[in-house]
């Protein structure tokens, strides 16, 4: 009769954590995300990137629905940053309620108590701006740069500044 040999369960954990565990999206100085289908940014100050699986994600995602691409990026503290971008090209678009492009920030789940919107405001009628570096329809892929101040629907005073923010060949299918 033959042994069979069953790993510890230490290499089970071992291997389960290496799956789960994520890196952080890298960058370069000048250009942001180096990481092909990841977004980073500065939330507040602080350094903010999507979660990145080796070989499986590079946890930004995107949508395209009647010409509208929303981008995606989402952090392991489970923070997110939405672009959502109407009739996409090689340009600059300013974030505002009028205009063809929408920033979002959220803490979980997106709702009025945790998410932060373009809204303008009396003093800063244009709240931030997307500049789209590459769109490709036949790789279904997007690339840009952005930044904005978000602000909560319900009060506009409670703010949070999206600095040097850029995403790195987003696909959608």
């Amino acid at each position: 009769m033959t042994k069979k040999r069953f790993p510890s369960i230490y290499s089970l954990l071992l291997v389960a954590s290496s799956l789960v565990m994520a890196c952080n999206a890298t960058t370069s100085p000048t250009t942001g995300t180096t990481t092909p289908g990841s977004m980073v940014a500065t939330v507040n100050g602080k350094a903010w990137s999507s979660t990145v699986v080796p070989g499986v994600t590079g946890g930004a995602t995107a949508t395209k629905n009647s010409g509208v691409v929303t981008v995606t990026g989402v952090a392991t503290d489970l923070t997110e940053i939405t672009l959502v971008l109407r009739n996409p090209g090689i340009r600059t678009d300013s974030f505002g309620l009028s205009t063809t492009a929408l920033g979002e920030y959220s803490q979980g789940i997106p709702d009025t108590s945790t998410a932060y919107l373009t809204i303008p405001s009396l003093s800063n009628i244009y709240p931030g701006s997307v500049t789209i570096t590459a769109y490709d329809t036949t790789k279904k892929q997007i690339s840009g740069q952005f930044h904005f101040v978000g602000r909560k629907s319900h009060n506009l005073s409670d703010t949070v500044l999206i600095t040097s923010g850029s995403f790195l060949n987003v696909s959608w299918n």
